[in-house]
């Protein structure tokens, strides 16, 4: 694994696949990158509660949310852009990645929102794939990601580009319409 100050690296401020560009989330990206984390993320029916109005803003000004015994130094929230005709560029996705959690093998994406007009465009696969890409060649062993039980899209999307193995679940213990429940996935890389 590639090391710096003894953490791995961590995936470029900037990278692409083919049909997008991934670049760390800027200052003046932050209405497009609002829109898309309020948008593409998780419904209040799957988690129990609204998408944070600030959190993007509150995330550029260096207090993201960051799990247990992870660091804040070692998150990047990045937004993929589609080219489109003319050369333009349009906000396509958003994603958290935790580098180095749970374990320093692994890459957690915390957050991963696809914009619902490209949802079934192959955009979020591509994504995917990119993210898995650049974290092999950084010789991380793992990626993860966690859904909430509720979301089946989801379920079905995480299970389909790889993410079969059920690492754990939490969340309301007893089953109910008001109850909620989140399991974590991996993927080997």
């Amino acid at each position: 694994m590639e090391v710096s100050n003894g953490k791995a690296e961590m995936i470029p401020a900037g990278w692409t696949t083919t049909r997008l560009v991934v670049r760390d989330v800027s200052p003046e990206e932050e209405p497009q990158a609002r829109r898309l984390y309020l948008e593409a993320g998780p419904l209040p029916q799957w988690t129990g509660r609204a998408a944070e109005e600030g959190y993007v803003r509150r995330w550029l000004a260096g207090d993201p949310d960051v799990p247990p015994g992870g660091s804040p130094d070692r998150v990047r929230l990045q937004a993929a852009w589609l080219a489109d005709v003319g050369g333009s560029e349009r906000p396509a996705a958003i994603l958290e990645l935790f580098h180095g959690y749970p374990g320093p093998d692994d890459l957690y994406i915390g957050y991963f929102g696809v914009d619902a007009a490209l949802r079934g465009t192959g955009i979020g696969r591509e994504l995917v794939e990119g993210i898995a890409a650049q974290a092999q060649a950084l010789g991380y062993r793992k990626a993860r990601a966690a859904v909430d039980l509720k979301n089946w899209a989801g379920l079905r999307f995480w299970i389909a580009v790889g993410f079969v193995e059920a690492v754990k679940v939490g969340g309301d213990a007893v089953y109910g319409p008001d109850a909620f429940a989140r399991i974590e996935l991996a993927r080997s890389l």
